[in-house]
């Protein structure tokens, strides 16, 4: 599926029908429509009310929606916070077997909506320095020095030269600690 900007899919709010007059009130056209946000003003009809709605569109015969059932939604991404623990390998197997990554912060929105999920439960992150001591890298690829970070007070401190792994502590916020430490684990990916 495309990715979509200020856009909605529809089935059920569509101006017209396929030979372009107007559909009657009640009825609906078949074949999913891409609405942009001047229609959805024609119609009064906020773009979030709409957005409400893409749970239940079908398209295809197959229902669509932004997100898996149990995964949070924030900006075009998609997150699962795990009810088990695991050490920070199997976190990351885990996010790999369904279609994703351990958590990427890439900025400080971000940040704050998982603190707001995630406190006071301690989870892993996709950072890690285990490659190389001080080196500190994401999972996905993108640059750490790219991304603001929120380390608690004197973290990263590698602690007894065995944390080489990053996990959300109870308050939020980046800790490094080994990376054979059970915690839960958030998953992340995009949403379309």
């Amino acid at each position: 599926m495309h990715r979509m900007k200020n856009s909605v899919l529809s089935k059920g709010y569509q101006k017209g029908s396929q030979d372009g007059r107007e559909s009657p009130p009640g009825k609906v056209r078949k074949t999913p429509r891409i609405l942009d946000d001047t229609w959805c003003l024609k119609f009064r009809e906020p773009q979030s009310i709409l957005a409400s709605k893409l749970p239940e569109l079908k398209i295809n015969n197959h229902f669509w929606t932004p997100c898996p059932k149990i995964w949070a939604t924030f900006n075009q991404s998609c997150y699962y916070f795990s009810s088990s623990s695991g050490d920070w390998h199997f976190a990351k197997q885990k996010c790999s077997m369904l279609g994703s990554h351990l958590l990427v912060i890439n900025n400080i929105e971000e940040q704050i909506f998982i603190k707001k999920l995630s406190v006071p439960k301690m989870y892993w992150i996709g950072l890690s320095d285990s490659a190389e001591e001080r080196h500190w890298q994401w999972e996905d690829g993108t640059e750490y020095d790219s991304t603001p970070h929120f380390w608690a007070s004197g973290e990263p401190n590698d602690a007894f030269n065995n944390e080489d792994c990053a996990h959300l502590d109870d308050k939020g916020q980046w800790n490094d600690i080994n990376c054979s430490t059970k915690h839960n684990w958030i998953c992340e990916k995009n949403s379309v």
